[in-house]
């Protein structure tokens, strides 16, 4: 999962957290991908979750609001368990 390192990506990364934790994904917050860009090469990665205004690596999923996310997660936990008993929403002020 790559995160903008502003406001807006903030905001979008808290709501899709839970995803790195289910999937077991490293979380990068970074200003531009070059910064990481040879940490994501190394590990191998080929699909990144990408939050806010920064590039994505490999095959990219980009997220543009909390609503496609929520979204997103709700269709996640129904593929991975079957059914949603909850969901975890964080509000950001």
């Amino acid at each position: 999962m790559i995160i903008s390192n502003d406001f807006n990506g903030y905001s979008l990364g808290i709501a899709l957290a839970s995803l790195a934790s289910y999937k077991n994904i490293p979380v990068f917050v970074a200003d531009n991908i070059d910064e990481i860009k040879s940490t994501l090469k190394s590990l191998g990665v080929k699909k990144t979750y990408v939050c806010g205004n920064i590039e994505g690596y490999g095959n990219v999923v980009k997220f543009e609001s909390i609503e496609e996310i929520n979204d997103f997660m709700i269709s996640f936990l129904k593929q991975k368990f079957g059914k949603v008993d909850y969901i975890v929403m964080t509000p950001i002020l």
